[in-house]
């Protein structure tokens, strides 16, 4: 029977590495969302046309690098759509990863199943192939970051003194590396290090390699940035408007967080994941024991191989949790660390497979084979537990439905995304989705996002200018991947602003300049002057004749104001007759040619400020979070308000936290606070250019606390693993003590309606509505306590079946039902 050969697994990986990629983008193409890939796209088609590198809206692109951009123009010279190159761009880039990969393992490590296990562990990789599945420039970059470390460590591991070739091609691949992501500048850093640490040159030749290398690596990087600093007066764009509020040590967490995530995706507590993890344990980690016990240490043991990896993994993740706080308005997620996945996977199968072929004897060869043992069987639970994630990421980017991507369905076919392609035709547009308008809607036409401002003056001052301009639009996405933006639009209201139209997920806006303006655009207020003039494209030759002023509310009539029938001049002071009414004005005139013409203003906006809202509440709505209720202001002759602000800080001082709700609301629910924590809350109603007066309040987000002093003994229900109390629709979980291995098991709870047809229709054939949750979404720890607090539906019901789960099976299980097929207040269950 012939010998299976695993020394050639690297090929076959990596062709089935980039066919996953080439299967999941099959349906609708690489995904296209966020900012970046509409840069890279538009960058692209502007190169080709030989614009330059430049965006939608034909300025010059800075705050990213060219190369990858670059790489997309030539396909497009030769007639293949920007978007479609890279898809298959990235593919190619994933595929050569892996097979570099698999060729380094297979050269530099003696057991081929520890190869084949590394190589798997890249092209198992739910970040990297995530990455590769949309048009961003971070899958080369990888690619080119791993050709550049690779060829360091060739460098150092030589023996010879001056290995020249390997250092060239490193400078090369890093200084790609550093012209397709800023952040390649770490590469640069690394390579310096490297050359620093060759034993075998003398110090100063080290120096002056490591000077020239630098200097030559470096050099596409310095003509990048001395041609941003031409065209933007910055390096590398502004990245002070797209810096994040968070401190280094919450960019520390989220970096141990994230690539805990990479490592382990489990997205449950309910062992999903873990057969998967299982199995690859089973299956890959006693045969790999196995062929490692059986080689012989050839060679000494060198670290030259991998010390590149370390370095540059030293060097960028300080560099991404010091810079990227600074310079982007994102959390620090995978994308961020998927560079040093395969360094640092190369790295641990290099470091095992020493440690398996090291001899030892006795107590010491036992804790050598005890600790490969362990980190194989931590490898093989990662590689599992990546291959169950990335089916489930296959699935849903396969998903007609997925909401992640502007070149699928649910974005191309929506009612805003029609509207805009059938409407948003000549002159510019403004959007705070503005590569959708491009990539979804296919406006040809310049696309500018909606600007940061927070304050209300400055976006009504915005608009006023960008209405003078001529010819705008303004198109409103109201969706999930809407990117967040200071200028709300649909909470605004501006003689500048006209809503054309309001779709299901979205609103349509024309920028224009009524034939006279108002001095300024805020709210008419009693007691002071409101001024009215021309607007700039109207040129009188004579005129304009006396204003005449006019009160009321659209479509219900207007009145001209008392006192001046024959015209109350240009400007108008309101009083208490006028309040909750609008005002409009209008005039005569002479053009240049001769004829009379007439000029008026959009309604102002209703006299006065919004009346106070009333009775104000909050209380607690759960572990971290408080819930408002209050009652809306009086109406006004006309409708005045658009929304609500509403504001919270820790009582007793600090920052105020703001979010919006709509007019129609009555309440709002703050989540994400401290537990155990008072808070300050106010609320006023808003028009989008004045609000109204605050109504405060104070509540604290103690639920732990307040629900343990406040259940009753009749409130228990049973005492089982934990003891479970039944009040206002709402089953509570305590246990005193409580360990984190209490906690997680899974939460069993089905719930038997009286009548089936209360139930969900996807539930009705089952005959109980399932609200199975985990711990960590429902329940908190303090003091050695453990509580969940598990909402029950407001139907009636007959039956609850609680306990906990795991993938083996039932923990424990309690069952209640309720006389009479229903559930009052004073009702106690039987069990």
């Amino acid at each position: 029977m012939p010998k299976v050969r695993l020394d050639c697994f690297a090929l076959p990986l990596a062709a089935a590495g980039m066919a996953h990629i080439l299967v999941r983008t099959s349906p609708y193409g690489a995904i296209l969302n966020g900012y970046d890939p509409g840069m890279y796209i538009v960058g692209a088609e502007n190169l080709a046309a030989g614009e330059g590198f430049s965006g939608i809206a034909g300025g010059a692109i800075v705050a990213w690098p060219p190369f990858f951009s670059m790489l997309l123009a030539l396909f497009a010279l030769c007639g293949i759509e920007p978007a479609d190159a890279g898809r298959f761009v990235n593919a190619a880039a994933f595929g050569l990863t892996i097979l570099i990969a698999g060729l380094w393992l297979r050269r530099n490590i003696g057991s081929n199943l520890l190869a084949l296990a590394g190589a798997a562990a890249v092209m198992t990789s739910w970040a990297v192939s995530l990455i590769s599945s949309k048009v961003r420039a971070d899958s080369i970059f990888i690619l080119f970051t791993l050709f550049a470390l690779m060829q360091l460590g060739t460098f150092l591991d030589r023996e010879d003194s001056t290995p020249k070739l390997p250092l060239a091609f490193a400078g090369c691949f890093a200084a790609l590396a550093s012209i397709t992501r800023y952040a390649g500048v770490t590469v640069l850093f690394t390579g310096v290090l490297v050359i620093l640490m060759k034993r075998e040159m003398p110090l100063m030749r080290r120096l002056r390699f490591a000077a020239v290398w630098g200097a030559a690596s470096s050099v596409p990087l310095a003509v990048l940035l001395a041609r941003n600093w031409a065209v933007s007066a910055t390096l590398t764009g502004d990245r002070a408007a797209m810096a994040s509020e968070q401190s280094l040590s919450d960019a520390l967490r989220q970096t141990v967080e994230s690539f805990h995530q990479m490592l382990f995706p489990i997205a449950t507590f309910d062992g999903g994941y873990l057969p998967w993890a299982a199995a690859a344990a089973a299956v890959l980690g006693p045969a790999a024991l196995a062929a490692a016990s059986r080689r012989k240490q050839k060679q000494q043991f060198r670290l030259s191989p991998i010390l590149p990896f370390v370095l540059f993994a030293s060097a960028y993740l300080p560099f991404l949790a010091i810079v990227a706080p600074l310079t982007v308005d994102q959390d620090i997620d995978y994308r961020y660390l998927a560079p040093v996945y395969a360094p640092l996977i190369l790295t641990a199968a290099f470091l095992l497979n020493g440690l398996l072929r090291s001899e030892t004897r006795g107590m010491t060869a036992a804790v050598k084979w005890a600790s490969a043992f362990v980190m194989l069987m931590i490898c093989c639970a990662s590689v599992g537990s990546n291959i169950r994630f990335n089916l489930d990421l296959t699935a849903l980017i396969m998903d007609p439905g997925y909401d992640g991507g502007y070149n699928y369905p649910n974005w191309k076919n929506s009612e805003t995304t029609r509207y805009a392609r059938a409407n948003a035709s000549g002159g510019y547009a403004y959007s705070n989705v503005p590569h959708a308008l491009h990539l979804s809607a296919g406006a040809p036409i310049p696309v500018y996002g909606v600007p940061a401002e927070q304050d209300p003056g400055d976006c009504l001052l915005w608009l006023r200018k960008s209405a003078e301009l001529g010819s705008g639009h303004i198109v409103w996405w109201n969706r999930e991947y809407a990117v967040p933006t200071g200028c709300n639009i649909p909470m605004m209201e501006s003689q500048f602003l006209e809503r054309t139209a309001e779709l299901a997920d979205g609103s349509f806006y024309r920028l224009r300049v009524p034939d006279a303006v108002f001095s300024d655009d805020g709210a008419p207020a009693t007691g002071r002057a409101v001024g009215v003039a021309l607007a700039p494209h109207r040129q009188a030759a004579a005129g304009p004749e006396p204003w005449q002023w006019e009160r009321g509310c659209a479509g219900a009539g207007w009145t001209k104001v008392a006192g001046s029938p024959a015209g109350a001049g240009h400007e108008y002071t309101p009083g208490e007759e006028d309040v909750g009414l609008r005002l409009r004005a209008y005039t005569h005139y002479t053009t240049a040619d001769g004829r009379r013409a007439k000029a008026a203003t959009k309604p102002s906006k209703p006299v006065g400020a919004p009346p106070p809202i009333s009775n104000l509440e909050a209380k607690a709505g759960g572990f971290d979070a408080l819930t408002l209720t209050w009652t809306p202001p009086p109406r006004t002759p006309c409708p005045a308000f658009t929304g609500y602000q509403v504001e919270y800080r820790p009582a007793g001082g600090g920052e105020w936290s703001r979010t919006t709700r709509g007019a129609a609301a009555s309440g709002a629910r703050l989540a994400g606070l401290q537990a155990e924590t008072a808070y300050d809350v106010r609320v006023r109603a808003v028009t989008g250019w004045n609000e109204g007066p605050w109504s405060r309040a104070r509540a604290a987000a103690d639920t732990f606390s307040a629900t343990l002093r406040s259940l009753q003994e009749s409130d228990r229900v049973a005492s089982a693993t934990f003891d479970i109390y039944l009040r206002e629709r709402q089953l509570i979980y305590i246990k005193e003590p409580c360990s984190p291995a209490d906690t997680q098991a899974s939460f069993l709870l089905h719930v038997v309606p009286a009548d089936a047809n209360d139930l969900p229709d996807g539930r009705k054939r089952h005959g109980f509505d399932n609200l199975d949750f985990v711990f960590d979404r429902r329940g908190m720890r303090l003091d050695g306590k453990c509580m969940a607090l598990a909402p029950l539906p407001e139907y009636a019901f007959t039956e609850i079946n609680t306990g906990q789960f795991t993938s083996t099976g039932t923990v424990w299980n309690e069952i209640f039902s309720f006389p009479d097929g229903r559930r009052g207040h004073d009702e106690t269950p039987n069990e």
